[in-house]
């Protein structure tokens, strides 16, 4: 990399930081000697700035308490926003789908195709097959996707499952003892209330993801396919839809380490279990 070469002020400035720090092509083993000591005291002189940094943090604060405090509280929220983020994006994704599906076979475009003639069918037949294969990539992309959310979120949907459980469940107890203050009553009780809140995000957002993939079974058997002619491409769209049709019976969704999967179903039988035990 030579900045003799452009004549730009920016890039002469920009070459000469990047030859300062060892960041550049050596063209000789002198070139690479030097890169490589570069490298060395570049890495050196960050190391000693972050411990520097690190060590003012410490005296400064005393203590890094508050600090792993507020990380244990973000990663707390943090996992649960994220999770209901993608879930959402991807079920309004899974309904994109079913509009494009429902409208695929809109009579509306047969006006792009103006003669009457058998050429004219088959065009328009060959048109609405390659649009269709179009969605079909589309729908395996998303499975593809929520396949990939399952891997990397079934233990962590296990154990907020299971957190949020047996934190209502301890809550609604110590809410129900008689020699409580109520001081300590209100306490729990607004405590419940979030997680019985955050528990109703979590599972609202894979139960909108299961009815969004099943969904998508009623929009494209309610497309105006009984309208397309029926020669070669027509033919196959009618058996690709039945194929659309039955994979979209088994709808995605988010399990906890396959034990079950998570739905409004879940947030109703945890509180019905919850209200039994407290009874008790």
């Amino acid at each position: 990399m030579s900045s003799k070469e452009v004549k730009d002020f920016s890039i002469t400035v920009t070459s000469f930081h990047l030859k300062f720090v060892g960041f550049w092509i050596a063209n000789n083993h002198a070139e690479r000697l030097w890169m490589n000591f570069a490298l060395f005291y570049t890495f050196f002189g960050i190391l000693l700035a972050l411990s520097t940094e690190m060590r003012d943090l410490y005296y400064t604060w005393g203590d890094f308490g508050v600090v792993c405090a507020y990380l244990v509280g973000v990663c707390y929220h943090c996992f649960d926003n994220v999770l209901c983020i993608l879930n959402l994006h991807t079920a309004t994704q899974f309904r994109i789908l079913q509009h494009r599906l429902a409208n695929m076979c809109n009579t509306n475009d047969h006006e792009k195709f103006h003669e009457d003639s058998e050429k004219s069918y088959v065009l328009y037949s060959t048109y609405k097959y390659e649009k269709f294969r179009a969605h079909v990539q589309q729908h395996q992309e998303l499975i593809e996707f929520c396949r990939k959310l399952e891997e990397v979120f079934n233990l962590l949907v296990l154990g907020q499952v299971s957190l949020f459980s047996l934190l209502i469940c301890l809550d609604g107890y110590l809410i129900l003892m008689d020699d409580a203050p109520r001081s300590r009553q209100f306490t729990f009780l607004f405590h419940i209330t979030g997680c019985m809140c955050q528990l109703l995000m979590f599972t609202y957002s894979c139960d909108c993801l299961i009815h969004d993939s099943m969904n998508v079974a009623n929009a494209t058997y309610q497309s105006l396919w009984s309208l397309l002619p029926m020669d070669e491409y027509g033919k196959m769209l009618r058996r690709d839809l039945i194929l659309v049709i039955l994979r979209s019976r088994t709808p995605c969704c988010l399990t906890a380490c396959g034990f079950f999967a998570v739905s409004l179903e879940t947030y109703t039988g945890v509180n019905d279990d919850i209200c039994l035990t407290n009874n008790k």
